[in-house]
């Protein structure tokens, strides 16, 4: 049986690895086991703080239409507002009441008073 070598193999695989720690600081970026653990230790956060940023976003929403409705001083609570667009069958989700209280504020305006309302005209956009 002939002798087989892996010294090309390992040596992409650590240059691949190397290249993901490019830019870290100290033995980071130079020493070949504390390279594997640090892109292990990346990848977990990365794949962690993904599904965290999705529920960071939602607070950062609830939280813009609740500071606008306390400015407004509309006696109507962020959940309760929710929960009136929800029995309208409306298309407005948290996203787009967030950006709503960002951008134009006339507008949440108009949609509480239509909610008020019962909205008599049909269904809420």
């Amino acid at each position: 049986m002939t002798r087989t070598t892996r010294g090309p193999v390992a040596q992409n695989r650590r240059l691949k690895e190397k290249l993901l720690a490019k830019g870290c600081r100290g033995s980071n970026s130079t020493l070949t086991r504390v390279i594997s653990e640090l892109i292990l230790k990346a990848l977990a956060s990365a794949n962690r703080d993904r599904k965290q940023k999705k529920t960071e976003f939602r607070y950062l929403w609830m939280t813009r239409i609740n500071g606008l409705l306390r400015k407004k001083k509309v006696s109507l609570s962020f959940s309760r507002l929710c929960s009136k667009i929800v029995k309208e069958d409306s298309i407005l989700n948290r996203k787009l009441l967030g950006q709503i209280a960002t951008l134009d504020h006339s507008s949440l305006n108009v949609i509480w008073t239509i909610l008020q309302n019962k909205n008599p005209g049909g269904v809420l956009i």
